[in-house]
């Protein structure tokens, strides 16, 4: 059976529309074994056959067979394959890449060779050998333009000998040599079509063509043979299959990495310059996630402290009420007993709950030292739970000290501080000034902790609490209100629900004499919560803007990369890469790139809004400095890197994965 056989092979090239015919219904079979030379002029259709041979061109017609199996029929990663395993090239213009070394150029095929399970050691050794072969053992860290025409050529010829194919062919493999160096190219193709592999030269030259077995002569595009009178070579040695499994053994990873650090290395400006993109938007969009989580629990940290599950009820006279109009039960405030107390048993879901009864207050004094609290209040033992509140020293109200009207107070931290300085205040008694210019006294018997608040007109570091039934008994009702109470309720339980059935049952019982408002820390806090989380949405979008240029950077220097590496996209392709190995190779570069760009952008965002906050710190005494690290934050800017990687070099890796092997080796 014959090795390559063309049938009834046309191909036709394009110019607007119009179609000009290269090949023209070629008949063509060779042996495994032959030496055959493509004997024609230039433009005869010579390469194009040459390409058609070695599976770089598919045909507008015909069929071409390999051992007995249609090429065309294989889909493109076999394609691949059978170009790396059966075919070795030599190209004319030589096709080494200029900027690696002769060793580098011969691994080049060994890259996609999945059915020979080699170890990289031994593919060197193997190429080793193959320059000694050559004589060029004294060249292996030389770079191509380091070496002659006749020495580069050779390292073509060891490069399509590395995956020891079954044919080899050759492009004009003498076209580019003095008369010397093409002589000992000859004898070494002669050499190696007597290992018994098959080689096919294209060739203008008569003296090369009396080397081969056959002649095949290519004029405008049909195939006329001539055979010398020479006796073919035969080879006893049997084809080798075909195809092979794909050996999953052996990752590219590795070597797409190296790649793309070489890539980065020939281009250090370019690359910084892209990479600073990627670094300033990762940075920028960690610090501004950071920063504004931090920003935002801090923020709700305050309004928290006056716990999420508190319902305040207030209710004033209704003053426009009119003479006329019929009402149940005049409203003249809250009643502990009558209202409260039937609160907690007709809602079940309320644990706490407690009367805020108002005075005014001009100031407080002790041993000469005045000073202007911001609110007092007459509440019960339950207000420090309701409002989470905890006592520094002393102790807190106890159902004795309500039921008994003492006169006991606890006094906010700011106050203890301006007046008593670093002495203990307890069992000490103030003189509490009333804006009717009376004044009563209070036992000290606890100090409240610090809490934070933005509200200086009600300061809790600057309350005083009294039982309410103390305040109520010494004060009248021209000063002193009991129309407010805060409350509590179970975990979980809706508050806008129940704030609107007790405002519906205060509605009922005193009717249109009483005004009654609901509020609920809870509705403030999620309102706020809201208006922080777009807040931060909104620095976070600023800030992937600025990743987004980057990314776009990355693609325009993949796309430039692409441009630049026409010939060596070519030349992989040639070799046996697959377009699937050619797009990851691409993608894995940008990938790379971003990785290393990424990471030094999350180095750089973690130091920079640390140093934010030690600034902030100095300046703002609200802010305290601390080590923070939103890991969610971390995660997200990994995923910006890994998304930012991928879409950044998916349009690169497709234009380098359709481009043509013929287009990509011509070009310039």
């Amino acid at each position: 059976m014959s090795q390559l056989v063309l049938r009834n092979l046309s191909v036709n090239y394009y110019l607007e529309e119009q179609a000009i015919p290269v090949l023209r219904e070629v008949h063509l079979s060779i042996e495994s074994g032959e030496m055959v030379a493509i004997l024609g002029p230039s433009g005869s259709g010579k390469p194009t056959l040459l390409y058609i041979l070695g599976c770089l061109l598919k045909p507008s017609s015909g069929s071409y067979q390999f051992q007995g199996r249609d090429v065309f029929e294989l889909n493109q990663i076999e394609l691949a394959e059978l170009k790396n395993k059966h075919f070795g090239f030599i190209f004319q213009q030589f096709h080494l890449l200029p900027r690696t070394n002769l060793i580098q150029n011969l691994l080049l095929g060994t890259r996609y060779n999945h059915w020979d399970n080699r170890s990289q050691k031994e593919w060197r050794n193997r190429a080793l050998d193959l320059l000694n072969q050559m004589g060029l053992e004294s060249h292996l860290e030389y770079h191509p333009h380091q070496l002659s025409g006749g020495q580069q050529q050779r390292v073509a010829i060891a490069r399509a000998l590395i995956n020891n194919p079954s044919v080899l062919l050759a492009d004009e493999p003498t076209g580019n040599l003095d008369s010397k160096n093409a002589a000992n190219v000859l004898d070494l193709l002669r050499s190696i079509n007597r290992s018994g592999k098959t080689v096919i030269i294209i060739t203008h030259d008569l003296q090369v063509s009396q080397c081969c077995d056959r002649v095949i002569n290519v004029l405008d595009g049909k195939v006329f043979e001539k055979v010398p009178p020479k006796t073919r070579s035969e080879s006893s040695s049997s084809p080798a299959p075909l195809l092979s499994h794909r050996s999953s053994s052996r990752s590219r990873w590795n070597e797409d990495c190296r790649t793309a650090w070489q890539n980065i290395l020939r281009n250090k400006s370019r690359s910084i310059l892209t990479m600073l993109g990627i670094i300033i938007g990762v940075a920028a969009v960690l610090a501004t996630m950071t920063l504004g989580t931090y920003t935002r629990e801090k923020i709700l940290e305050t309004y928290e402290s006056l716990g999420v599950n508190k319902l305040v009820v207030r209710a004033y006279p209704n003053w426009q009420l009119k003479a006329t109009e019929a009402v149940g039960t005049i409203f003249d405030g809250f009643d502990e007993g009558k209202d409260l107390e039937t609160l907690r048993r007709l809602f079940r879901d309320i644990i706490r709950i407690s009367p805020v009864v108002s005075d005014c207050v001009q100031s407080v004094t002790y041993a000469g030292k005045s000073v202007e609290p911001s609110r007092i209040f007459g509440v019960n033992r339950e207000y420090l739970s309701i409002t989470n509140r905890n006592v520094l020293q002393g102790q807190p109200f106890t159902h004795y000290h309500v039921k008994n009207r003492s006169a006991v107070c606890l006094i906010g931290y700011e106050i203890s501080k301006q007046i008593f300085g670093h002495r203990s205040p307890l069992e000490q008694r103030l003189q509490i000034n009333r804006c009717n210019q009376s004044y009563f006294s209070c036992r000290v018997i606890g100090v409240l902790n610090s809490q934070k608040s933005n509200n200086d007109w009600e300061d809790p570091n600057k309350q005083i609490l009294l039982p309410f039934s103390f305040l109520l008994f010494m004060g009248d009702r021209w000063n002193i209100s009991s129309n407010e109470f805060n409350l509590t309720t179970k975990p979980g339980t809706p508050l806008e629900t129940l704030g609107k059935k007790i405002k519906y049952y205060f509605q009922r019982k005193y009717g249109k004499s009483a005004v009654v408002y609901v509020d609920s820390d809870e509705i403030l806090v999620a309102q706020m919560r809201h208006f922080l989380n777009l807040f931060n949405l909104l620095l976070t979008g600023v800030a992937l803007i600025s990743l987004t240029v980057g990314g776009i950077g990355i693609a325009n220097m993949m796309l430039v990369s692409v441009s630049e590496r026409f010939k060596e996209i070519g030349l992989r392709k040639a070799l046996g890469a697959s377009e699937n190995e050619i797009r990851n190779q691409f993608l894995v570069e940008s990938l790379f790139i971003c990785g290393i760009a990424g990471i030094i952008g999350i180095g750089f965002g973690i130091v920079g809004y640390h140093l934010v906050l030690f600034f902030a710190s100095k300046f703002l005494k609200q802010v305290q400095f601390e080590f923070v690290f939103n890991w969610a934050s971390i995660f997200f800017a990994f995923c910006c890197i890994f998304t930012v990687g991928i879409l950044s070099g998916l349009v690169p890796a497709l234009r380098a994965q359709k481009l043509e092997v013929i287009e990509a080796l011509r070009s310039e």
